[in-house]
């Protein structure tokens, strides 16, 4: 069976969750249910054992066992039922509010409320449609946002840093540098052309991107001609254009 609490699947007579400790309840009926009935098997031994036959015994002992069986299929088929009613209506619910999600990330992709889109997506990425237009226009969106995110939020920390921070760092700057690129260098996956409101926005974080390049890290023109045509920056162009970055500013 499936814990309620973690999702992790163990056996329903199990007392608890073993993974997270939550009570099972089905257990501990079942518990209480094949105590009773060794109870019983044991008083019938020991009746048997002062008075009865060998066949009168056999019949008791079976009898204890059919019994056993007949509450512990009872208790999986009730079980069956309900997780299983449960879970349909959990999917039934999920679809649900994937729907009134993908719907009020379609108003806020409209009212260009981006921020806010990118909220809702990445609580619901994993549910929604790939194949979509809708979705795909979506979700081109609410990249964008996440790299730009990720690209002001580093380039804020390294502006925050001192010129003797600067000289000791050995992540941050080369991580902005990815970060730069990768921002600018966005592309749609699986096929999709890139939607009318994200190339208008892709533009825009371009400009920042450039603004960056040029008039903080100090590139020159052609320097950041370059540096914008690679597709992505491994390592040790990486390190390269660190090298540059540092020289020119001292760092």
């Amino acid at each position: 069976m499936q814990c309620k609490n973690c999702g992790s699947h163990y056996r329903m007579r199990d007392l608890a969750c073993p993974y997270c400790g939550t009570e099972n309840s089905l257990g501990r009926i079942w518990m209480q249910q094949r105590t009773s009935a060794e109870i019983a098997y044991e008083k019938e031994r020991i009746e048997a054992g002062k008075r009865w036959s060998p066949f009168i015994y056999n019949r008791a002992i079976t009898r204890v066992i059919v019994v056993e069986i007949a509450l512990f299929v009872l208790l999986f088929a009730a079980a069956g039922v309900f997780f299983g009613g449960r879970q349909i209506v959990n999917t039934l619910f999920s679809k649900r509010r994937v729907e009134e999600a993908v719907s009020q990330m379609s108003v806020l992709l409209e009212e260009e409320r981006y921020g806010e889109l990118r909220g809702i997506y990445d609580d619901y990425w994993e549910y929604l449609d790939d194949e979509d237009p809708q979705v795909e226009r979506i979700k081109q969106i609410a990249d964008l946002v996440y790299r730009h995110d990720n690209f002001m939020n580093t380039k804020l920390s390294f502006f925050a840093l001192t010129t003797e921070k600067k000289q000791e760092d050995t992540y941050m700057l080369n991580y902005l540098l990815r970060s730069a690129i990768s921002l600018y260098g966005y592309e749609p996956y699986y096929g999709f052309e890139i939607s009318d409101e994200a190339a208008k926005l892709r533009e825009e974080y371009r400009e920042e991107v450039r603004s960056f390049l040029i008039g903080y890290l100090k590139l020159t023109e052609e320097e950041y001609e370059e540096l914008i045509s690679i597709d992505y920056l491994y390592t040790e162009d990486a390190d390269s254009w660190e090298r540059v970055v540092r020289e020119r500013n001292g760092w």
